[in-house]
């Protein structure tokens, strides 16, 4: 009798809930809803929250809780940070909640033990190194929801190495990531022919600004400026991120999977198929003018099609019709690149002083740095003459500074070698015979390289973007996990039944 009872409640205040909100919010309620009944359905509910993670990632729907007013004053007093400063609620948190609880009801019923790969100390000692940081900075409020930020995508990282088995789960896996980069194309090209440019879903989930630090302005930059130095009417691609430099870092993570699977393909339609759509996001990535990722792009081709070679994936042959399809369209990309770089003049001239007053803040605490999120209120101090508002409103455009300056030489060592370590890994997991293996090295690679060039000038901001960094060193080291597993069992199950090859090696 109580059970319908309590039914009653709790629908009534759900209706009564809903009829409150935005009807946009009302829709993404009922859809989240809807998306949880396959999970009762499905033979493996992790397999399905995976997917769900994946799919909603591109989309980076969060949920700040802070008010217009604290982030007006925020950048009016502070500046533009790189991190967060108020609470953030990701989408993709959700899914990954339940990925956990699936995990965690498994895990109990299979007394599983914890694997933790000593390449996963670098990552722990660097989230322990800036949480010491942040009870010594300056601002100390500033770092916090930002050290909780990068709690939670070690932990994602973590979990991916652990559960996510690469192999298994490939198909699965390469399938969204490859929707996700169709999704983002067409939307940015979409909105570019149109010149829809504000953003996507407007003000339903309380966003001012990616990261309270992208303004209205910076979102409609214009794509060139003409001789006397007027903007034009043209404005620069956005896809499902709120900003064109977001929407070309997705790009960047996303495009090397495709053009992975472009090697290693075994039909010509799949080839075909896969050739089009890094086509597409080729096309996609050029409309927003992000000039630090196309730079980045452009080297990881280059990367990937050199291992691809070196590892024997692709011949010669098609090494060679690469670069004479590069050299016929080489005359093409210089002319574009002037445009590229001599456009939006305005703010290369803020970025090229932020890295001025960047190297110079280096010398305050070269080892422990000042802290996530507390390099912004302290660079003025460093800027001769005081910094503009448009200055202001940004923070450091280099990732390589802002990790230097906020984190210390030694936050800057345990991060960047966490992952150049992951990249030796994936060039060793490229290797003939082994397709999921080989798709994720190269792919992986591929986007590392991609995001290594283009942070020289830019930085991550987005959530999702980070997410993806994380979620890709997991899938490289749960590679290596499988590897060893497989090489336990078969120990334990004697010589008799291990493969003839590793009969012949134990010879």
């Amino acid at each position: 009798m109580a059970l319908p009872i309590l039914g009653g409640v709790f629908v009534a205040v759900a209706v009564a809930a809903l009829w409150s909100l935005n009807p946009l919010w009302v829709g993404f309620v009922l859809f989240g809803v809807a998306a949880c009944v396959p999970a009762f359905m499905v033979r493996r509910g992790s397999g399905y929250w995976l997917a769900v993670f994946l799919l909603v990632l591109p989309f980076n729907l969060h949920k700040f809780f802070g008010t217009k007013e604290h982030v007006a004053k925020l950048l009016e007093t502070v500046g533009g940070t790189a991190g967060t400063t108020t609470p953030l609620l990701e989408v993709s948190d959700l899914a990954f909640l339940m990925m956990l609880v699936v995990w965690f009801v498994r895990r109990r019923d299979a007394r599983a033990r914890l694997f933790l790969p000593r390449i996963s100390v670098l990552p722990l000692a660097y989230l322990l190194w800036v949480l010491l940081g942040a009870l010594f900075a300056p601002l100390p409020s500033l770092s916090a929801f930002e050290v909780l930020r990068q709690a939670k995508f070690f932990v994602i990282y973590l979990f991916t190495s652990r559960v996510v088995r690469p192999r298994r789960e490939g198909k699965l896996i390469l399938g969204v990531l490859l929707l996700g980069l169709a999704l983002q194309s067409v939307v940015t090209l979409v909105r570019y022919e149109s010149q829809q440019v504000s953003a996507l879903f407007g003000g339903t989930f309380g966003e001012i600004g990616e990261s309270f630090d992208v303004t209205e302005d910076a979102r409609l930059e214009s794509v060139t400026r003409d001789e006397a130095g007027e903007a034009s009417a043209t404005r620069r691609g956005t896809g499902t991120f709120p900003h064109p430099n977001s929407t070309a870092m997705h790009l960047a993570l996303t495009l090397p999977m495709a053009l992975a699977l472009i090697m290693i393909g075994r039909w010509r339609t799949e080839k075909w198929l896969y050739l089009a759509l890094a086509g597409a996001g080729a096309a996609a990535l050029y409309t927003t003018f992000s000039r630090s990722s196309m730079a980045g792009f452009m080297v990881s081709l280059v990367v990937c099609l050199s291992v691809a070679l070196w590892r024997g994936i692709i011949g010669r042959q098609v090494f060679l019709a690469a670069c004479c399809v590069a050299a016929i369209l080489a005359p093409a990309m210089v002319f574009e690149a002037h445009s590229y770089l001599t456009s939006r003049s305005d703010y290369s001239e803020a970025h090229l002083s932020h890295l001025k007053a960047g190297i110079r803040m280096i010398r305050i605490s070269p080892l422990l740095g000042v802290g996530l999120n507390n390099s912004t209120p302290l660079r003025e101090q460093f800027t001769p003459g005081g910094e503009s508002l448009v200055e202001k409103s940004v923070p450091l455009h280099s990732h390589y500074l802002l990790q230097a300056v906020e984190t210390g030489l030694v936050g800057f060592v345990l991060y960047y070698l966490f992952f150049a370590l992951v990249c030796r890994e994936a060039i060793r997991q490229c290797r003939l015979g082994d397709v999921y293996g080989t798709a994720f090295g190269l792919g992986v690679l591929g986007a590392y390289t991609a995001i290594a060039v283009a942070t020289i000038t830019d930085y991550p901001g987005a959530d999702a973007l980070q997410t993806f960094l994380w979620f890709y060193a997991g899938l490289i080291v749960g590679l290596r996990r499988e590897e060893r597993d497989a090489a336990s069992s078969d120990l334990a199950r004697g010589p008799a039944h291990r493969p003839a090859s590793a009969a012949g090696r134990g010879r």
